[in-house]
């Protein structure tokens, strides 16, 4: 009877955590494919924002599970499912460009974005200000973070604490305030694809692309 005592709760933490861990991978898989999703809506919209955030919640949604058998019909379903996470992405979620960078537009935007049409027959000069050429800067490169709870109880609370004790508190600051800070388990997701359109800096996209320095900043 010592024996079991001692050990049943060890056993139990241990697959509560292995439970919490599945839902972290399942997530992870999840984002990586509508993030790639995302990247390939934005390089066929010259950076189209709204384009590649309805993509990221279209390839989001197969985390709510909807039982497209459930009595409301599966347009409802689907529909409700979509609604929550519409908002998980407006609330729990940062996308930012990484490249092309606000200095390669300063270099090769001629009036109606980067040109992306015979790249092959363009100068391989390096931009002044953003340390790559024109073909470079046709890669679409975005990085999206997404915050999750972690409902396994006494597992997911003893994950947040770990992690708020040993992670890079500077790493998380272009999404903290969406994910850490509402006690979310950060997860981020990374993709790069061939721009198919010119890329158009305009007013709604330019907040979410980042400097230079920035991407500099990230990798370090």
């Amino acid at each position: 009877m010592v024996e079991t005592l001692i050990t049943i709760p060890i056993l139990l933490f241990f697959g509560a955590s292995l439970l919490q861990l599945y839902f972290i991978w399942e997530t992870k898989l999840t984002l990586n494919h509508a993030t790639l999703m995302s990247a390939r809506v934005g390089a066929t919209s010259s950076l189209n924002i709204q384009a590649m955030n309805n993509a990221l919640v279209k390839g989001l949604i197969p985390l709510q599970s909807p039982d497209l058998g459930d009595p409301l019909g599966p347009a409802n379903v689907y529909t409700n499912a979509r609604d929550q996470v519409i908002l998980d992405v407006a609330n729990n979620s940062v996308l930012r460009i990484a490249n092309p960078t606000v200095e390669a537009f300063n270099d090769f935007d001629i009036g109606t974005g980067i040109p992306n049409d015979h790249l092959h027959a363009r100068s391989i000069q390096v931009g002044v200000n953003s340390g790559v050429n024109v073909q470079d800067a046709n890669l679409l490169r975005i990085q999206i973070a997404y915050g999750i709870p972690l409902t396994v109880p006494f597992v997911g609370p003893f994950i947040m604490d770990a992690l708020n004790l040993v992670a890079d508190q500077n790493a998380w600051a272009w999404h903290r305030q969406n994910t850490v800070d509402n006690g979310l388990f950060p997860i981020t997701s990374v993709a790069t694809v061939r721009m198919q359109s010119p890329s158009i800096l305009t007013v709604a996209n330019q907040p979410f692309i980042m400097t230079r320095q920035e991407v500099v900043d990230s990798i370090q």
